[in-house]
């Protein structure tokens, strides 16, 4: 079965090891990976300046890639804070996985 997404779970927390294993994640991801690349967000209600400034790494990962990059939020406060900050205009901004197209085939990695 071929995959058309990556789902990778945005980092809960503020530990610093948490966040260098996401950004491996995530470069490994659009590295190796033809296939969109979306980090999901849907389990924070908030965010603090250590997600941001991880937000916006991931945005400047896939600068110049051939590789697409989607947040997936799960609160109306988090994409109001995604808008705020313009990340949304730098990045797909989806409320719900349903609103992907072709949802179902998706593989959700997880820390390794």
């Amino acid at each position: 079965m071929s995959v058309d997404r990556i789902v990778l779970p945005f980092p809960f927390g503020s530990k610093s090891v948490h966040r260098r294993a996401f950004r491996k994640q995530l470069r490994h991801a659009l590295c190796f990976s033809a296939s969109p690349v979306i980090v999901d967000l849907s389990g924070h209600r908030t965010l603090d300046c250590r997600d941001i400034n991880l937000l916006l790494d991931c945005a400047a990962q896939v600068t110049g890639r051939d590789s697409q990059l989607i947040f997936l939020v799960g609160s109306l406060a988090i994409r109001l804070v995604l808008d705020v900050v313009r990340i949304s205009s730098l990045v797909p901004v989806l409320d719900a996985i349903e609103q992907a197209p072709d949802y179902g085939r998706i593989m959700r990695e997880g820390p390794r």
